[in-house]
């Protein structure tokens, strides 16, 4: 699937390069910008490799955002039972905020999921991630739930966001 959005390339075809460009980028970005502790960046590793491993065509995507040749963005969607689905480990590079590409990516990304046949999505994000926040509640997001995230950024709480799409 390809969608371009302001000269940017949303694609589902990805490749190694991009894999480890998201995994380094979820390092750098959630630790140097939002404190994320040396000691969560393992998980996010682990799962996304664990998602290129049992990724399926038919009911999982990664999505990746290309300016020209360049890596600025990506999310990945996993497809549960029931018609549940499941955003996570979006990023966005910093020079590229602003520009309406977040919103882009994950409305990109729930026209893809519902048009495989989900309708409903949920994502995990953590209460110091204003900006992203925002704009989920603005998507149509609603908080479900929250737990302590102590072990992932001191002070922050993990939250549960969904929508029937």
């Amino acid at each position: 699937m390809e969608k371009s959005v302001n000269g940017v390339l949303l694609t589902t075809e990805f490749t190694m390069e991009d894999v480890e460009t998201s995994i380094r980028r979820q390092r750098e970005i959630f630790g140097g910008e939002f404190g994320f502790l040396d000691s969560s960046h393992p998980y996010a590793e682990k799962a996304i490799r664990e998602f290129v491993k049992t990724w399926q065509a038919e009911k999982d995507f990664m999505l990746v955002a290309k300016a020209g040749d360049r890596f600025v963005g990506t999310i990945t969607f996993m497809g549960e039972e029931n018609g549940v689905g499941r955003l996570r480990f979006l990023i966005v590079e910093p020079d590229m905020r602003g520009k309406g590409l977040g919103k882009a990516i994950v409305t990109t990304a729930l026209e893809w999921a519902k048009d495989m046949g989900y309708s409903h999505i949920y994502l995990s994000t953590h209460s110091i991630l204003n900006t992203a926040r925002r704009m989920y509640s603005k998507l149509g997001f609603v908080k479900t739930g929250e737990e302590s995230a102590e072990e992932v950024c001191p002070g922050a709480m993990e939250e549960v966001w969904e929508i029937d799409v």
